[in-house]
């Protein structure tokens, strides 16, 4: 995804990837006088250097196409919409403005520790840092006068998921100042929760407690908006995903938007949060370099989310590909280089026997579609339909498998296909797009969600030592 955008005639910043912010400097750019002209131009045509990927195809058969008559062709099972989907913000800053601010937490001998740094963006100035830290009353409770350290918050509030707390997602705020001779030059909030993440061989930890996930693959999509944010959407989504009984989701296939992710950390909904790097293949240095330099954007926005507890760096890349091996050994390094407090992930679709990336990750995740793309059964004389009730007796069918591999000792979690209907190209294989959701495009539950419901209630209740009983929640 290509955006180009222009001031009063002149350009003034470029971009490529899509689904991550980004901003430019426009004050030599404006008039104070007149009218500013803003222009932007996109584009989503995707190529094989891209993130994601795609391909254009000239059609040249003179009999069934028109001169020069081309397709925009891409793997990837989600609809390739283009245009400006999120918000857009023009702001104003001070000349010496806090530029970062990045904060890390662990737990003590029962105190919370976080330790923190702020970055200015004109640190040879005769300016100073002070840090306050809030906590959900907006009440102070501890205080720093420096640009980086450490502060010990006695008896604190852990950040816990959905159904592991009567509490979860509480958030503090750390309040961050600049100051110089003249008084305070800038302020910046920013919220983060108090937990802990460790993983081994088996298992996934949160604050200590052993996770299991309950959640979904998602899309940003809605039958009325197609990809645009729509908080009313967002509190609608959210409110079906705690309705279901699930602590978590995935941000299926591209990083979602900012104000997804601040109702993540405020409901404690946990996120494994993936980049856009869908279906890639054939894994060059070219696009080594690109990927790398989107996770390191998605690091910047969303390192200090509590709620993201894993970082995907794909979704069923063609592993089996001789490439693919030295490509993510180089790019899971080189993410673990950003940020060692999380466990790396990616979405694998390749049978284990032939995938060379897993080998690579701290986490595996597989993907796999039983009874849809495989293993669909005998057709009957005479045939019929694939009903409701078929795919309800299909997930009940899934749930056992997941019992069995509980059983095993490092299997912490199930993610369903999908959470709701969403768009995609047209094709005889999806009509009016994918409808594997579990509520529709328009959210109303299918027969799944009941019993998904009924799936993820009883799990809360088998692997949380909350006092929030399922039971309490169906009623």
């Amino acid at each position: 995804y290509i955006y180009i955008q222009y001031i009063n005639g002149v350009e003034l910043t470029s971009h490529e990837v899509g689904h991550l912010p980004f901003d430019a400097e426009i004050s030599d750019y404006v008039f104070s006088d007149s009218a500013n002209w803003i222009t932007i131009c996109i584009n989503n045509t995707l190529t094989p250097l891209s993130i994601p990927q795609g391909e254009v195809v000239y059609h040249n058969d003179p009999s069934k196409y028109p001169p020069g008559y081309f397709t925009l062709d891409y793997s990837f099972d989600f609809f390739n919409y283009a245009g400006i989907h999120r918000p857009v913000f023009l702001y104003t800053t001070p000349q010496t403005h806090i530029d970062d601010i990045t904060i890390l937490t662990n737990i003590q001998d029962g105190s919370g520790i976080v330790d923190y740094t702020i970055s200015v963006n004109n640190p040879d100035s005769l300016s100073n840092c002070s840090v306050e830290i809030y906590d959900e009353s907006d009440v102070i409770i501890e205080s720093s006068n420096s640009c980086q350290g450490e502060i010990t918050i006695g008896e604190p509030n852990l950040w816990w998921p959905y159904l592991m707390s009567d509490d979860p997602g509480y958030q503090y705020t750390l309040r961050a100042y600049v100051t110089d001779s003249e008084g305070t030059v800038d302020v910046y909030p920013q919220k983060f929760g108090i937990r802990t993440i460790a993983w081994n061989s088996t298992t996934v930890t949160l604050n200590g407690k052993a996770l299991y996930l309950r959640g979904f693959g998602k899309h940003e999509d809605f039958d009325i908006i197609g990809k645009g944010v729509s908080y009313p959407l967002i509190v609608k989504d959210f409110s079906l995903l705690k309705w279901v009984g699930a602590n978590s989701f995935r941000t299926s296939h591209y990083p979602y938007a900012e104000e997804i992710m601040d109702m993540a950390d405020e409901e404690g909904i946990m996120v494994i949060d993936e980049s856009p790097a869908v279906n890639l293949e054939d894994f060059g240095n070219d696009l080594l370099e690109k990927h790398k330099s989107i996770q390191a954007a998605l690091y910047r926005r969303d390192k200090n989310r509590p709620s993201v507890i894993m970082w995907s760096v794909a979704n069923e890349p063609r592993s089996q590909q001789a490439p693919a091996g030295p490509y993510f050994g180089n790019l899971t390094d080189y993410v673990r280089s950003l940020d060692s407090t999380r466990p790396v992930t990616a979405a694998i679709s390749q049978s284990l026997s032939s995938d060379l990336a897993s080998k690579s990750l701290d986490v595996i995740m597989l993907n796999r579609y039983y009874a849809w793309y495989s293993d669909t059964g005998h057709l009957n004389d005479p045939p019929f339909t694939w009903s409701e009730e078929y795919q309800g007796r299909l997930m009940i069918e899934n749930f056992k498998a997941f019992d069995t591999l509980r059983e095993s000792g490092f299997f912490f979690g199930e993610m369903i296909w999908n959470f709701a209907d969403f768009m995609t190209v047209q094709g005889t294989n999806r009509v009016g797009g994918n409808r594997k959701g579990v509520f529709t495009r328009e959210r109303q539950p299918k027969l799944s969600a009941h019993l998904l419901r009924e799936r993820y209630l009883s799990l809360a209740n088998q692997t949380s030592d909350s006092s929030l009983l399922w039971t309490k929640i169906l009623a």
